[in-house]
């Protein structure tokens, strides 16, 4: 699975996040993977704030957990660059969040090591 792929998954599960990947390809004209990841950060965040900084609504909780589970599966099956984009533009500094205890239970295996590893993580 490459971006794009991920992408049309996360788009499947949550349809209206097509509004922000239509606008962000009249943005910038091609997909840039870790852009459109942080967005969808923004949208996971806003499912714990109400707000999102993006033009789509925060997602219903079926919505999140199936973001989630999507990200989840992609950091095993999905290609480097899509792996990257979800550990640096997704998972990177998550924990910080003051929504983070929420949503720390929600994470699959994947994300919750990667989250751990990023944790441990020293020069």
């Amino acid at each position: 699975m490459n971006c794009v792929d991920l992408i049309s998954r996360i788009v499947e599960v949550c349809p209206s996040f097509v509004a922000q990947v239509e606008e962000h390809y009249a943005d910038n004209g091609e997909l840039l993977c870790h852009i459109l990841i942080a967005d969808l950060g923004r949208l996971v965040a806003g499912y714990f704030t109400g707000k999102t900084n993006i033009i789509v609504g925060p997602p219903t909780e079926r919505e999140l957990r199936a973001i989630l589970a999507v990200l989840d599966s992609a950091l095993i099956d999905a290609d480097e660059n899509a792996q990257n984009a979800i550990a640096a533009s997704f998972v990177e500094h998550i924990w910080i969040e003051p929504y983070f205890a929420e949503l720390e239970p929600m994470l699959g295996p994947n994300l919750s090591a990667e989250v751990v590893r990023q944790r441990n993580w020293r020069p």
